[in-house]
């Protein structure tokens, strides 16, 4: 059929100017005459928007997929849950309603990270976390607060030798005891050293003075 269709109607189907209309009077369901056969658009002649009521099936996106309204909508539901979600390397996934976090996978870097924003109070985007991709190693970055217990089946390592402290000042760890210190002089001082912990930890005190060692004395620093 040559030239513009303006108006057109045939059974449940009207088409007017740029508009197609379905009359539910008459069908409520448009359908190709074959399978997984024809597009909706094509690669050079595309749709600028397309607004659904319901569910859009094997769906195909190129270019931006986005919601028309912020904080608004789902993507799954709790019956209907996605299988997977794919994202490539150093592809950023955001949280929060100003975006202040968000993961990724560092290529270059080969590990999983989380970023945030202003963080420490520094008014910049700084690394949190991040996980290791051959050794699975978790770094942290600025303060750990912790609610409930530690175990660990491997070692607590700090990044950096003779820097970081186990509590501060004012918020100490309960039932931990540090036999350690000893220089190379370990064996020599092991007898009063294992005097000292036992009765630490049988007694709550000794009457050994061991004052002058207590990690308080770092309060000033």
């Amino acid at each position: 059929m040559a030239g513009e269709l303006s108006a057109f109607s045939l059974g449940g189907l009207s088409i007017f100017g740029n508009q197609i209309t379905i009359n539910p009077l008459y069908t409520k369901t448009i359908l190709p005459i074959a399978d997984n056969t024809y597009d909706v658009g094509s690669a050079s002649l595309s749709y600028r928007q397309g607004h659904f009521e319901t569910a859009v099936y094997a769906t195909s996106v190129v270019g931006n997929w986005s919601p028309s309204a912020p904080s608004t909508y789902t993507l799954g539901l709790a019956t209907a849950e996605w299988q997977g979600l794919y994202l490539g390397d150093d592809a950023p996934a955001y949280f929060g309603l100003g975006q202040e976090y968000w993961i990724t996978y560092n290529k270059t870097g080969t590990q999983w990270e989380l970023w945030g924003t202003d963080v420490n109070g520094s008014g910049t985007d700084g690394l949190i976390m991040s996980v290791d991709d051959g050794t699975d190693d978790v770094d942290f970055t600025g303060d750990i607060v912790v609610l409930g217990r530690i175990t660990s089946g491997a070692n607590i390592v700090s990044d950096t030798d003779n820097t970081d402290y186990l509590g501060n000042a004012t918020t100490g760890w309960k039932g931990v005891y540090l036999a350690t210190g000893h220089w190379k002089k370990g064996i020599l001082l092991s007898t009063v050293t294992g005097r000292i912990i036992t009765d630490l930890i049988s007694e709550g005190s000794t009457s050994i003075p061991i004052e002058p060692f207590s990690i308080t004395r770092f309060n000033s620093f």
